[in-house]
Parts: C-alpha cells; structure tokens; sequence
C-alpha cells in the first residue's frame, strides 16, 4: 500500500516539522524573556535623592507654618492683653491727676487758712502791744482808769470780749486748719496708694510688652525659617527637574512622584514645565510652558493618566490642537493636546489607562508629541511632581 504508506510517511514528516517549530518557538519566547529580565536590570528605576530631601523639606515648612499660625494666635492675645493694661494705666492715671487737682486745692486752702490764723494772731499781739506801750501794767491800766465802778465794769467786759472773740476766732481757725491738714494727708495717702497701682500696673505691662516683643521676634524668625525652606524647596525642585532629565535622557525611568497620576504615553520629555527659551518652540509657542511634552509617533495610543469624567472643552482648542480635558474625581483636571484624534466624547466617565486619544502633531506643534498638564484647584503645577 504505497499511496497509504506516503500518506503517513507524510503525517510523520509533519508531525516532526512541526514539533521542531515549536521548540524553536519556545526557545525563542525563552530568549526573549531572557532579554526582556537583562534590559529591565540595564534600565533601573530613577529614584532620586534629592525628592527625599524636598520631601523632608515640606514637612519642616509645614511644621513651620503651623507653629507660625500659632504664634501669630498667641500674639493676638498678647496685643490684646498689653491694650487692656495700657487702659487700665491711663484709667489710673487720670484718677491721681484729679486726686492731684484736689490735693492742689486743698493746700490752697490751707495756706489761706494759714495766712487767716496768722493775720489773726498779729492782730491780737499789735493790740496787747499797743495797750502795753500805753502803760506798764497794760490791761490793769485800763481798768484803773476808771473813773467809776460801772466804767470799770465796761471796760473789764470790754477787754474780755475782745479777748475772747480773738481767741474763738483763732480756735476756729485752727480746727479748720488741722481738718484741712487731716484732709490733706488723706488725700496725698490715697494718691500714694494708687500711684503704688500704677506702678504694678506698668510693671505688667512692660512684661506683657516684653512677652510681645518677643513673640514678634520668635514669629519673624519662624518666618525666616519659613522663607529659607520655601528658598530650598525651590532649590531642591530644580535639582530635582534638572535630575529627572538627565536620568531620562540616559533610559532611566522616572519614579519619584506621588500621587494617583500615571503617564498618559511612554517616551521622552522634550520640554517641561514652566518657563522655556523662545528656541525651544521654533519662536511658536508660550515661553510659560503650562505642562510638559513627551515625544511619541503619530498614533501613539494617550491614556487617560486618571479616572474621571470627559469636559465640555474636549475638542478643537486652537494652538493646543485637538486636545482632551478630564476632570477627576478629586477636583483636579488634566489636559492632553495635540492629538491627531480623539477617542472619548464629553460627559463620558472613563478609566485610568483608557485610551482617549491618539498621539499627533495639531495646533501649533514642532513634532509629534502629547503636550500634558495638571491642573489642581484650576492651577497649572508641575507633572513630574505627581505622575
């Protein structure tokens, strides 16, 4: 049976041709893995240093600010506190200027009092003076004077009431003059015991002036601690740019993010955020680069870097050309432009790692690229910070 024989002559031969392509494919597919396992140790993971650092330097700042919010609270009290002192002071003070007024006053009385008595007494001795030049005896004189008993009788009474009006007269006098002084003292012991009030009241206010004092200065150094970090924070975040460029420029894949960003395409980033040379763009573009370009082929599949829903504004956006807008669940919005077409339509929820568009060169464009960006609170940031 020759024919029979050539037929499984022939199934053998196919049997073996084909068992042999499979282990050439294995072999194959093992090699491949061989290589896929050397090219990811040849293309390590960019993990720098100087995001550590940067890292380290935002929870300083942020300790910082808070004991800043601190200080100014404390200060506040403190001011209000050195006010309220500050009143009662001059509260104080405007008590012993008119407890002042009355003691003025009261020794005005008293040296007219004084002058009075005196007056009064001089009074009395010109008169004993007088009579006592008259004659030797003075007062007898007068009375033996008399030429009769009654005229005796009314002189006798007449220098008794003289006598004694002068020296009721200067009795008074002199109680009035010791109530005065009584006053007097009284006054000047209740200034004294206020102006002691004062004086504690203005030692507490120079400590609570002082306690102000130096609080503005522990706040005016906590805010040049504040200034010196925000000075190496933007120091660090350069550092950090100029390292993620190098490294990418070298294959390194960046890994220092944070966040819930992925890339949207794989490839290089040709230019980066914030301010760029007017060459950069050929003289076309912004020299405020609001995102950052990764350079990928036309067609090149764009993944949605996050969950969210599709704007109203994907569509034609002019020098961004055919761009899409996502908003994400967490009140950010990325953007991706320049597409050579788009895949979602708006109102559309689409995942992360959708396909949402296809890569291009529309708008005003120097090549094929995706120009991508991040907005948070409607603030472009930078997103290599969170990718």
């Amino acid at each position: 049976m020759p024919h029979g024989g050539n037929i499984f002559c022939a199934a053998d031969c196919f049997m073996k041709h084909t068992n042999r392509e499979n282990r050439i494919l294995g072999i194959v597919l093992a090699v491949v893995m061989v290589l896929a396992v050397v090219m990811a140790s040849l293309i390590p993971a960019f993990a720098s240093e100087s995001q550590d650092q940067l890292d380290e330097v935002e929870e300083q700042q942020e300790a910082a600010m808070s004991e800043r919010a601190d200080l100014e609270a404390r200060l506040v009290e403190q001011r209000a506190e050195v006010d309220r002192l500050n009143a009662q002071v001059d509260a104080k003070q405007a008590e012993i200027d008119a407890k002042q007024v009355e003691i003025d006053a009261m020794i005005a009385d008293i040296t007219e009092q004084r002058n009075s008595i005196d007056d009064r007494k001089e009074g009395l001795y010109d008169r004993l003076r007088s009579m006592y030049k008259k004659g030797s005896v003075g007062f007898l004189d007068v009375l033996l004077s008399s030429t009769s008993f009654s005229e005796f009788l009314s002189n006798m009474s007449m220098l008794q009431i003289i006598y004694r009006h002068d020296q009721d007269t200067l009795e008074a006098l002199e109680e009035q003059y010791a109530k005065l002084k009584d006053s007097m003292a009284k006054l000047g012991k209740a200034k004294a015991e206020m102006e002691f009030v004062q004086a504690e009241l203005e030692e507490e206010r120079n400590s609570a002036a002082t306690a102000e004092a130096e609080l503005e200065e522990t706040l005016a150094y906590v805010q040049a601690m504040i200034d010196q970090l925000e000075a190496e924070k933007i120091e660090l975040e350069a550092i950090i740019a100029e390292e993620i460029r190098q490294a990418m420029a070298a294959g390194y894949v960046y890994t220092g993010g944070e966040g819930m960003y992925i890339w949207p395409v794989s490839g290089p980033v040709t230019s980066y955020f914030g301010y760029r040379p007017p060459e950069e763009t050929n003289y076309a573009g912004t020299t405020d680069h609001a995102g950052i370009d990764i350079s990928v082929p036309t067609g090149t599949p764009v993944y949605a870097s996050a969950e969210g829903t599709v704007s109203s504004a994907t569509g034609w956006w002019g020098g961004y050309g055919y761009a899409v807008v996502i908003n994400h669940p967490n009140g950010t919005s990325t953007v991706y432009g320049h597409n050579s077409s788009i895949a979602v339509s708006p109102g559309e929820y689409v995942a992360q790692g959708q396909v949402i568009a296809y890569a291009g060169s529309t708008g005003w464009s120097t090549g094929p690229h995706v120009h991508f960006e991040l907005l948070i609170n409607g603030v472009n940031v930078d997103p290599l910070a969170y990718l």
